[in-house]
């Protein structure tokens, strides 16, 4: 799931920047209650990162339970997606590149990671329990909130490591 939001967003920043339905000004486009147009003005919409990482943590589910997996791919389709494009945050061909990214990425590391970075985890489970569980809620915590007290963080650098050369 993380590294499904890595290359979405690395794709993000290095694709030229796509205004979000929101932001391009089309005068038939009437924002919902309750959303700020000004919201994500300057982040590019192409691909959605959230549809990558909703669609990376389905596609586990999906190769662990059919129905979990199913459940999980309903979820972010109902209740991820179609409100991200009702809203004006993304277009229906962002959410479709950022959940082919998704589903891509998982189904590209779902060997690797349960056969050489599961046994390490079970390990670290077993040795260091509180420690592991206290991680394992901050990591939790952070996908919850796609990461948003982070990305604050890393704009305020990038702010100031512009500022500052």
């Amino acid at each position: 799931m993380l590294f499904a939001v890595f290359v979405s967003r690395t794709i993000q920043d290095f694709l030229p920047e796509r205004l979000r339905p929101l932001n391009a000004g089309d005068p038939h486009f009437v924002a919902p209650l309750g959303v700020r147009i000004d919201e994500m003005d300057h982040w590019s919409s192409f691909p959605s990162d959230h549809a990558a990482l909703f669609f990376a943590f389905s596609t586990a589910l999906w190769l662990t339970s059919r129905t979990l997996g199913a459940i999980g791919y309903a979820w972010s389709v109902l209740i991820i997606c179609i409100p991200r494009i009702y809203s004006g945050r993304h277009y229906a061909s962002d959410v479709v590149a950022g959940a082919t990214i998704g589903v891509a990425v998982a189904l590209l590391f779902a060997r690797p990671v349960s056969t050489k970075v599961m046994p390490w985890v079970r390990l670290a489970e077993e040795k260091y329990r509180a420690l592991f569980y206290a991680s394992f809620f901050v990591i939790s915590y952070q996908f919850c909130t796609m990461f948003d007290d982070i990305r604050h963080v890393g704009s305020a650098l990038k702010k100031f490591l512009s500022v500052t050369s």
